[in-house]
């Protein structure tokens, strides 16, 4: 859960890199530093967590496939139900979940829309951009802050931005990864019903938020070469771009900090 949790491609190639900013090679680039903040978040995972010596699985000497259809088998007899009825059902719960991702989309789009018009978005905004000394504009740190709720929104907010695609492509990575808040709560109405913890999850896509504008920063230049000079004068030096991902990256901690606060104190209570 902690690596496979993600944008999908489409999404990343026809809707980020194509439509909002007119560049394929923008799409690509964000989807290959996208997996690989994954990849790296997967094996900086791999061992959270304790592990019960018999759900320890030795590669070398199991057969997963054949271990997978036993398994299957075996769920299948338990349930009682016939393949037909399974196959039924598994459709019947795959619509009601699309459905309930759609929700909470337009729930959350709302939300930020409300956040918008009351001015507590331009609130944020102007804290923000007192902090980083005028670096950090208000309509970037606005675009920043649409994108912790809802991805989508987040996404598009940054398409008039007026940065560099240096810089929309960095803040567009951080989005993507990390999902937004209504991501968050899918995934938190999914594992309502099982014994897997919400905190892996949100502790992977801090980490993955961070990996993935670290990796832009680090490729732009050499995957997008024809806007690379361009990009690198836009503060006159690369100093500024490095400065600008620092601050990015306390930021983001920042603000997932004090979200962890609030689902700590929510959970608590809950409890």
């Amino acid at each position: 859960m902690s690596f496979c949790n993600s944008a999908g491609p489409l999404f990343i190639l026809g809707v980020v890199g194509t439509d909002l900013f007119n560049s394929p090679e923008v799409g690509y680039l964000l989807l290959l530093c996208n997996y690989a903040g994954l990849i790296t978040t997967g094996l900086i995972f791999r061992r959270y967590g304790k592990a019960e010596g018999k759900n320890n699985i030795n590669f070398r000497e199991t057969n997963l496939f054949k271990k997978a259809v036993y398994n299957m088998k075996m769920a299948q007899k338990k349930d009682g139900r016939n393949f037909n009825y399974l196959f039924s059902d598994s459709i019947r719960d795959g619509v009601k979940l699309m459905l309930m991702i759609g929700g909470y989309i337009i729930t959350f789009s709302v939300i930020v829309k409300l956040l918008n018009i009351t001015g507590f978005t331009s609130f944020i905004a102007d804290i923000f951009n007192i902090l980083s000394g005028g670096y950090i504009s208000k309509e970037m740190a606005a675009g920043i802050i649409n994108g912790i709720f809802e991805m989508t929104v987040g996404c598009n907010s940054l398409k008039e931005l007026p940065i560099s695609l240096y810089q929309k492509t960095m803040l567009a990575g951080f989005i993507l990864s990390w999902g937004g808040l209504s991501t968050h709560t899918q995934v938190i109405s999914v594992l309502e019903k099982t014994d897997i913890s919400y905190l892996s999850y949100f502790l992977a896509k801090i980490v993955h938020s961070i990996l993935t504008p670290i990796y832009i920063f680090l490729a732009y230049p050499i995957i997008i070469k024809s806007d690379a000079i361009e990009t690198f004068n836009i503060a006159d030096n690369w100093l500024f771009n490095l400065w600008f991902s620092l601050f990015m990256i306390i930021m983001v901690i920042s603000i997932v900090s004090l979200i962890a606060i609030v689902n700590g104190l929510a959970f608590k209570n809950r409890s």
